[in-house]
């Protein structure tokens, strides 16, 4: 896995020239660059096939049933592995000159970036109000009251206190963070 993505690293110094097929370069940069947009195939498959190995894992040996968590990160690998057919279509420079201006490459451009953030930041969502709501609920079984101006509480219930709070500032960070990244675009 970690070998996989330096070496997508480090193609992808080379691979940004697969957007410029169309504006006329000779043969051989053109299989070059080509060649170098198929190649990057390979470590993005062992990546992906690592995401798939480990969340079949987690299912297989883990007692939890996290079901509406997984729906999300499912969803967001095929549409990953969806956008990354495409790309490989799309590798090929005759291929790419004759759906450069179409919807196309929207599509795929789309596939791979937009909906796959987009999963991802619905399963933070889930995962910060469940978390922050679950720790509140464990406190409260413990006995710790509300309403409260100076409660004198014991370690236990204080190491639950701080996850939540931790919890609830990482959830409010990355709300904020993502409706200013909706708003610029509209600026």
């Amino acid at each position: 896995m970690v070998y996989s993505i330096i070496s997508i690293s480090i193609l992808g110094f080379i691979v940004m020239y697969h957007h410029m097929f169309s504006i006329g370069l000779d043969i051989d940069s053109k299989v070059f660059y080509n060649s170098s947009t198929i190649i990057i195939g390979l470590p993005t498959g062992i990546k992906i096939y690592s995401w798939i190995t480990s969340l079949y894992y987690k299912e297989t040996y883990s007692q939890e049933n996290c079901i509406e968590y997984l729906i999300y990160i499912y969803y967001f690998i095929s549409l990953f592995i969806m956008g990354g057919v495409t790309g490989i279509i799309l590798s090929s420079s005759i291929i790419d000159l004759s759906l450069h201006d179409t919807y196309f490459v929207v599509g795929h451009f789309h596939m791979v970036l937009s909906i796959g953030v987009v999963m991802c930041v619905l399963l933070e969502y889930i995962l910060g109000v469940n978390i922050t709501f679950i720790i509140m609920h464990i406190i409260g079984l413990n006995g710790l009251p509300r309403r409260y101006n100076r409660l004198y509480i014991n370690r236990y219930i204080f190491y639950y206190i701080n996850i939540n709070r931790f919890n609830s500032l990482h959830y409010l960070h990355n709300s904020f963070n993502y409706h200013h990244t909706l708003e610029i675009p509209i600026i």
